[in-house]
């Protein structure tokens, strides 16, 4: 994986993955063009902007509420910058794990969830809780 790219070897990069990897869910357009709409997220936005992982112990019971919770739900993006952006999806994804552990900050953040507000809540838990790390 290169360290910088621009906008065009991006769109190789993707597209090449998507022929690997994800043609059932983004067949090619019209004389195999690159299909529009949002498969690209499945491949990731690495190159767009910094992205943090997760990864928190869980018991059988905490991830099967995960997946009943998650299955509840209907299949559409609402995506708002605001109310409902990624950062919000790895908000509510943590608080099913340990409630109330990741929220909005009115200060740092003027009431939007954001990544660097996720990521500062998890790091300074992340001492005094066994299962974070």
């Amino acid at each position: 994986m290169p360290q910088t790219v621009d906008q065009a070897q991006v769109n190789a990069l993707r597209d090449a993955y998507r022929r690997k990897h994800l043609l059932d869910l983004a067949p090619s357009g019209r004389h195999g063009k690159v299909p529009k709409g949002e498969w690209t997220q499945l491949v990731g936005e690495s190159y767009d902007r910094t992205i943090h992982g997760f990864e928190v112990d869980s018991a059988a019971e905490q991830d099967e509420r995960f997946i009943a919770l998650f299955n509840d739900r209907n299949n559409t993006g609402h995506f708002n910058i605001f109310i409902h952006n990624c950062a919000d999806f790895s908000r509510a994804v943590l608080n099913i794990y340990l409630p109330d552990a990741i929220h909005r900050s009115i200060v740092a953040d003027l009431g939007m969830t954001s990544p660097k507000q996720v990521r500062g809540r998890w790091c300074s838990m992340a001492g005094s809780i066994p299962s974070w790390r």
